[in-house]
């Protein structure tokens, strides 16, 4: 694990253990969905560090949540989309309902001014980072 990715990784052990330790009273008004719980955790960052670092122009999508109730939440309580956009890198699939991977890369490739043929989306997968802002995750609709 490259330098940055493992300071990203104690902030996350910290923040999990926050988190964790959410009064209740806090938890019930801000989590959404009945799948997520105070222990589920979503980590995110730079997919792949090494090919970040060379790249011209760090490129960070940044969302509010992942949508998680639904999906992950069932039966992982502690995913990661960085392992989920490099399985899109090497299998070329994109198995989300809502296709994000292949839209961050296809969104990627125009920032970055790559071509839509000189470089295939999930190729494009590794050059940029993903952050979620609720590490908890959520529901598919933004409430309030």
């Amino acid at each position: 694990m490259a330098l940055k990715s493992k300071q990203l990784e104690q902030l996350f052990i910290e923040w999990e253990y926050a988190q964790e330790r959410e009064p209740n009273f806090s938890w019930e008004s801000t989590r959404d969905g009945k799948n997520i719980t105070k222990s589920h955790f979503r980590r995110d960052g730079i997919i792949d560090e090494v090919v970040f670092s060379k790249e011209k122009r760090k490129i960070l999508f940044i969302s509010n949540q992942a949508n998680d109730d639904e999906y992950s939440a069932k039966f992982n309580s502690k995913p990661n989309s960085i392992i989920d956009y490099k399985k899109y890198y090497e299998t070329g699939y994109d198995d989300w309902k809502g296709k994000m991977r292949e839209r961050t890369s296809a969104i990627y490739k125009i920032v970055a001014g790559i071509g839509i043929e000189e470089m295939s989306n999930s190729d494009a997968a590794i050059h940029y980072a993903v952050m979620d802002l609720n590490k908890r995750g959520g529901g598919a609709d933004i409430k309030d």
